[in-house]
């Protein structure tokens, strides 16, 4: 059985829509969302690249579960990678699944807004698991 069928991810263009995922964005997915790309792949829309690295033109969106012993680091890094109006989605397990040194919701966001990221909006991921989208504070974002 595949891992993401497992972990009963959502397989639908409906979660590319909820995750904001447009013609042509450059899309930066880290290994412990492989199985979250791997669900989202065939309805992902035209000309989106996806990587496994930080491209150097930044990423639209960053697709990341962390780790507890990251969290000081990876929203600084994170908003090094993205555009200006782009966004990292953060995918932590639903309070009811939780357990000991998963991140939550509120860690994730003590992290970030110190950062300049804020968060603006979720989408479930799965039964277990949903996402928290983080995009930069609009005062931050350069004027086009």
């Amino acid at each position: 059985m595949r891992a993401d069928a497992r972990r009963g991810i959502e397989m639908s263009a409906d979660l590319v829509r909820k995750l904001s995922i447009r013609p042509g964005h450059r899309l930066f997915v880290r290994e412990e969302c492989m199985d979250l790309l791997a669900a989202i792949q065939s309805f992902l829309p035209p000309r989106v690249t996806v990587a496994n690295m930080p491209p150097r033109e930044g990423a639209n969106i960053i697709l990341l579960r962390p780790d507890e012993e990251e969290l000081d680091t990876i929203f600084r890094e994170a908003r090094e990678w993205i555009v200006p109006d782009g966004a990292v989605w953060v995918v932590v397990k639903k309070k009811l699944y939780r357990q000991e040194g998963d991140v939550s919701f509120e860690a994730a966001q003590a992290a970030a807004l110190p950062t300049g990221l804020v968060d603006n909006k979720e989408c479930s991921i799965s039964g277990t698991e949903y996402a928290t989208r983080y995009v930069l504070r609009r005062e931050l974002r350069t004027k086009s």
